[in-house]
This record gives structure tokens, C-alpha cells and sequence, in this order.
């Protein structure tokens, strides 16, 4: 049996923190609009074409729908969140991992060092 979906989240809202990635749990209620992903951020990333402005980082609003082990698709509803998240040219996926939080968000030079006796394995 695979690890429960909240523990998943522990984990990956764990790397996202060492990783320095802003994020938030998002909780969905009445009136939340449907399919919005689990985990929500930033993360900042150099840009060398806007040194010349001031402009040194910048975020780009990262969506990761978490799901037990062994599932790795989300509702209809979550799909298209995440689609329209990649549309604007922000970051999402569906993970029941903490690997492809670290390769989707480019952030193995951050956390590997944090964690040099985990079982992190980076494709």
C-alpha cells in the first residue's frame, strides 16, 4: 500500500521549504474555484535579460496537484487547472513524489546538499 496523500504532501511541502520555494496549501471550500491544485508558489528564478532593468528575479506560480503513490492523474477538474496554470506560463503538475517536485522545479542543486544520505533519485 502506498503512503497516504498527506503524507506525501509533508514531504513535498518539506523540500519546497529547504528548496526555498514559497508555496501554500491550498484547502479547498464553497466557492473555491474547482480543480485548483493542492500545493501553490512560487519559486524565483534569475533572469539575465532584465539585469539592465533592476529586475534580478522574478517568480513563476507553480501548481502540484499531490496524489497517493501510484497515481499520477488528477480529476477532470484539476487537469484542466493545471493546464491553464502551464498556459499562463506557470509550472504544474501531478506528483505522487518527491522526485519530480526536485526535477520539475529545478531544484536539485538546492535541497541534494540538504540531504546527501536520501534516497533522492533525479532523472
Amino acid at each position: 500500500m502506498g503512503d497516504p496523500e498527506n503524507t506525501v504532501t509533508k514531504n513535498i511541502r518539506k523540500i519546497l521549504k529547504d528548496g526555498g520555494v514559497w508555496h501554500f496549501k491550498h484547502k479547498a471550500s464553497l466557492g473555491s474555484k474547482k480543480g485548483v491544485s493542492d500545493i501553490l508558489g512560487i519559486r524565483t528564478v534569475k533572469i539575465r535579460d532584465l539585469l539592465e532593468a533592476g529586475i534580478e528575479e522574478v517568480g513563476i506560480f507553480t501548481a502540484i496537484e499531490v496524489k497517493k503513490e501510484g497515481v499520477i492523474k488528477g480529476s477532470p477538474d484539476q487537469e484542466n487547472f493545471i493546464a491553464e496554470v502551464r498556459k499562463a506560463g506557470g509550472i504544474g503538475f501531478v506528483t505522487d513524489n518527491i522526485n519530480d517536485v526536485v526535477r520539475y522545479l529545478g531544484l536539485a542543486k538546492r535541497v541534494l546538499p540538504l540531504f546527501p544520505d536520501h534516497a533522492l533519485k533525479i532523472e
